[in-house]
């Protein structure tokens, strides 16, 4: 059998991330397994290890795109704008709560926290912190609540 080009292989590593991706989307990440990510994608484990070696490899890979849908539904120009966004895109987008309830094993919870106080523009560092555990916690009830009803 003939190795992969480097463009193939690359081709296959990002087939791998979309494929996570999609699966922790839709079923959380502790789906994305070797055995499931290999069934997605037609693939062997083993092909799938050659690109990631370890779970944490693929969280690492993943994370960039899951942020990304989530700072898409969000307003980072004032508190008062994150909330409204936010509490928007937990009530009509349902990309954005899977993205939020997938998050936990993909970003630990502290680093997520910083990085969206960091993210509001404007507001001092205590009323930042305010609205974003508010929105944290509105999240973890309304998710719930919402998935409940579904």
């Amino acid at each position: 059998m003939a190795k992969a080009t480097a463009e193939e292989a690359a081709l296959t590593k990002q087939k791998i991330i979309d494929t996570a991706v999609s699966i922790t989307l839709t079923q959380g990440f502790k789906e994305v397994t070797l055995g499931n990510l290999a069934k997605h994608i037609g693939i062997s484990r083993s092909g799938i290890n050659c690109h990631f070696q370890y779970k944490a490899d693929i969280a690492a890979a993943i994370e960039p795109e899951l942020t990304t849908i989530l700072h898409a539904s969000i307003d980072f120009s004032s508190c008062d704008s994150f909330e409204a966004t936010w509490v928007r895109a937990i009530q009509f987008d349902v990309k954005f709560r899977s993205c939020i309830a997938a998050l936990g094993p993909v970003i630990p919870s502290s680093i997520g926290f910083e990085s969206l106080v960091k993210k509001i523009n404007h507001g001092d560092l205590s009323h930042r912190q305010e609205k974003v555990y508010k929105c944290l916690g509105y999240a973890l009830v309304e998710i719930d609540r919402i998935a409940r009803t579904e």
